[in-house]
């Protein structure tokens, strides 16, 4: 469930930035129509059918109220765009809306889906355990780096290397001994990585 608030999170922003770029032709060309289709779906994901920012958005009008055969094609590409930066309003609106008070909730809050049965000690002593749940609240931590406060410099999650940075850095939350991959001896094909780090005397390994 969080991760399909946050998916829908993510991808309000990518429709924000789309429209930056919106044109009259997106009214001819049918892609306005798959946009406006891409908000709602992302809007009733993270809020609900009924939610405030839905309706707001529905009562947008994209043509002038009143038109004439004469009226010149400028006005209607003018009422389209004023349309668009309405409804970026109402994006960014929603989008702020959960930044602001939906994100520490959810990663505060438990996932029934994602916490394995048993969490308490007996999971703590488990090390795959330990890695399955370190996986499943990876995109929440990774979410999370990128709000800083005034904008300030975080991890970007952009390539393996990142989430190996991280991920690594979160392995120290539950194993003393994490070292770093080693290449294996060579074999047929491309040499798989490997992965080692210990708690206590359970020891865990990755291959790639």
């Amino acid at each position: 469930m969080m991760n399909a608030k946050y998916k829908a999170y993510e991808r309000l922003k990518e429709l924000n930035a789309e429209a930056d770029s919106a044109t009259y032709d997106w009214l001819l060309s049918g892609k306005f129509e798959e946009w406006e289709h891409s908000v709602r779906s992302a809007f009733r994901r993270l809020y609900g059918d009924r939610c405030e920012h839905l309706k707001a958005f529905d009562d947008i009008s994209y043509n002038p109220v009143l038109f004439t055969d004469t009226t010149p094609d400028s006005v209607f590409k003018d009422e389209f765009l004023g349309g668009i930066k309405s409804a970026q309003g109402i994006v960014r609106s929603a989008i702020h809306e959960f930044t602001d008070y939906e994100i520490a909730e959810l990663a505060s809050s438990p996932d029934p889906a994602s916490t394995p049965p048993n969490s308490g000690n007996a999971t703590l002593s488990d090390p795959l355990q330990l890695v399955r749940l370190i996986c499943e609240r990876f995109y929440l931590v990774a979410t999370q780096l990128r709000i800083r406060h005034q904008d300030r410099p975080t991890l970007e999650i952009h390539d393996e290397y990142d989430v190996q940075d991280l991920m690594h850095g979160l392995l120290h939350l539950y194993f003393d001994d994490i070292r770093p991959e080693e290449w294996c001896p060579s074999m047929p094909g491309n040499a798989p990585e490997w992965t080692s780090f210990s708690s206590r005397n359970r020891s865990s390994s990755r291959r790639r």
